[in-house]
């Protein structure tokens, strides 16, 4: 392998003192002190105490990826502006290099590093560590330069050679490198101050001093890393902003419900302060998923106390509503003050039995732990001889009022019995539905009658139409009717709104083609009626007719040109004002007849 031009040798530098951020000066065209200035004792000193940095030429291919980049996208639009910025005019600043670890483990053995292939640098013994040399390096700083370098096929780029930087330093140095040059994601920053406290003990005061952030901002970004990964990938691709996921560390404990609003908040580009303040703007949704539950009146116990002090962090208030987000936690609670309440009424009963007293003062029960009965239907399986059946004391001895000491199974009873009469009835409708199709579709004599009538039934008799248009439809109906010479007896048709089956005979009696082309031209008719009087698209009447999309664009621009130049025409007519108008008044009646309103061109205008 030939060896490196002399410019690509590295040259030392006399450079000031780094900044903390690793943040160098740009790359000189002349890099070779000038031999007439005079070297002095100051700096001959200078250079002795301070370090030394080598701006070199290195190949691109031999520049190994950080493992400590936290970066891990890159804006494409960015890319393509910094690539065509790199083709033109070249890396203005180096990026920052160190050696890497195998290749100066070797070095430092005296063996002679490859080039991967097995092949040698040179024969002679080590390998002295520069340019022309075949050691790899490994990026401290300098990604979106490096990958620039390689897209616009540059095969060298000047690096600085940082072997000072151990691997804490190095992961240091990446991650304050990219957050001061370029937008990077707060997921990914969040990472970089993770791995610099666990894997190289960075405290969390060290960060802050770096990157020159407050400590509370360093760990109010370290906790989006608790936030489900789906929420977290919302953030990096900046469908949601750091602060929708400070609102949804509330719900990181729900993975599931997490995720789910943290969805519903990216598609409907809901707000940070909307969150804060509605927690679960889709509780209807989550509800109807059986992922939380409603604390309301048919809660029986004290949700307001418990829930306040529950320990698994479920109780969420969003509005004006308050959810609790374990529905196994709460249905057990359920359950417990449904049998002390049970409890409590048995032995409130039993109190009254050894009392002697067959009716129960409902003041001494607990509050939910009874059902009045007296209003009440019955479902099957309650009746007066349940163990639970009871009489309140009403203070009259000639009222009976029955109560029920168990009211959740009286509930159950009646929600079992409203579910088989649902179920009943849906069996009932689903086999009329089914033999009705068999005659629709069916090949027997008379179905094609019954198709039209059953589809003109709706449009004859105005199921399709406005409130106020409902009155002269009648009319038109009959008008059109008798226009096609249609057999119906009219009068009959609508005198008895109510007798469906009357029409629907009727209906029958005529032929199915007729019958079909009079429904038709109902529709047609009274989708014209509304275009005139409110305007809009006109669908049926387009597709009949055979119009394209284009023909009916330039009708309607044909209808807007018409409608604007009316606008404008009633716009040109004058009103007198209200003095005109007085003065005319006077006038007397005998200087105008009737005779002279033509002469005059005045046009009487009723009064509005």
């Amino acid at each position: 392998m030939s060896s490196l031009p002399t410019a690509a040798l590295p040259t030392p530098v006399t450079a000031k003192n780094p900044p903390e951020n690793g943040a160098v000066e740009p790359l000189v065209t002349n890099l070779a002190p000038s031999k007439n200035r005079p070297t002095s004792k100051a700096d001959t000193h200078s250079q002795k105490t301070k370090p030394v940095w080598q701006i070199i030429l290195l190949p691109v291919e031999r520049i190994e990826a950080s493992p400590y980049q936290p970066r891990q996208s890159f804006d494409e639009a960015e890319m393509a502006d910094l690539v065509s910025s790199v083709r033109a005019n070249g890396v203005q600043q180096p990026i920052i290099v160190r050696t890497s670890k195998a290749d100066a483990k070797a070095l430092l053995n005296g063996k002679v590093p490859s080039n991967g292939t097995g092949e040698k640098s040179n024969g002679q013994g080590s390998v002295p560590k520069k340019a022309g040399s075949l050691v790899r390096y490994e990026l401290v700083a300098g990604e979106r330069r490096l990958r620039a370098c390689k897209a616009a096929n540059r095969r060298l780029i000047p690096a600085i050679v940082r072997d000072d930087l151990n691997d804490a330093q190095a992961a240091e140095l990446a991650l304050l490198e990219n957050i001061q040059r370029s937008n990077l994601s707060v997921i990914e920053e969040a990472a970089g101050y993770k791995r610099l406290m666990l894997e190289f003990r960075m405290k969390e005061e060290r960060i802050a001093k770096k990157v020159g952030k407050s400590v509370a901002t360093i760990r109010e970004t370290i906790k989006l890393l608790n936030l489900p990964a789906p929420v977290q990938k919302l953030i990096y691709e900046k469908k949601l902003t750091a602060s929708h996921g400070h609102e949804l560390l509330a719900l990181a404990t729900f993975e599931q419900l997490c995720v789910l609003v943290a969805n519903r908040v990216a598609r409907d580009h809901l707000t940070a302060l909307s969150l804060h303040t509605t927690p679960l703007p889709n509780a209807t949704e989550l509800k109807a998923q059986r992922l939380l539950v409603e604390l309301d009146y048919k809660t029986k116990f004290d949700w307001r106390d418990e829930c306040g002090k529950c320990p698994h962090k479920a109780y969420v208030r969003s509005g004006y509503s308050s959810y609790c987000l374990k529905p196994e936690e709460w249905r057990k609670k359920q359950d417990t003050a449904v049998l002390l309440r049970q409890q409590e009424a048995t032995r409130v009963m039993e109190a009254a039995r050894q009392e002697g007293r067959t009716r129960i003062e409902t003041a001494q029960l607990p509050h939910g732990s009874y059902r009045d009965l007296s209003h009440a239907t019955l479902p099957a399986g309650c009746s007066a001889q349940c163990p639970c059946r009871s009489e309140s004391d009403t203070g009259d001895p000639t009222q009976k009022r029955p109560i029920c000491l168990d009211p959740h199974r009286f509930s159950e009873l009646v929600k079992a019995e409203r579910e088989a009469h649902e179920e009943a009835r849906r069996r009932h409708f689903l086999t009329l539905w089914n033999q009705a199709k068999e005659v629709v579709i069916g090949e027997g004599e008379g179905a094609s009658d019954k198709t039209a009538a059953l589809l003109a039934m709706p449009i004859i008799f105005g199921g399709h139409l406005r409130y106020g248009e409902r009155e002269t439809w009648p009319g038109l109906v009959e008008q059109i009717g008798r226009d096609l010479k249609i057999p119906l007896p009219w009068a009959e048709l609508f005198d008895d709104e109510g007798d469906e089956a009357g029409a629907y005979a009727l209906l029958q009696a005529v032929p199915s083609h007729e019958l079909l082309r009079f429904a038709a031209c109902l529709l047609l008719s009274q989708e014209a009626r509304e275009a005139i009087r409110f305007g809009g698209e006109t669908p049926h009447l387009d597709f009949v007719l055979g119009h394209t999309s284009v023909q009916q664009h330039e009708l309607k621009e044909e209808d807007e040109s018409e409608h604007h130049l009316s606008d404008s025409a009633d716009e040109e007519i004058e009103i007198p004002d209200e003095d005109e108008t007085c003065q005319e008044d006077e006038i007397a009646d005998d200087q105008f007849s009737p005779e002279d309103l033509p002469k005059t061109g005045v046009i009487p205008v009723p009064a509005t």
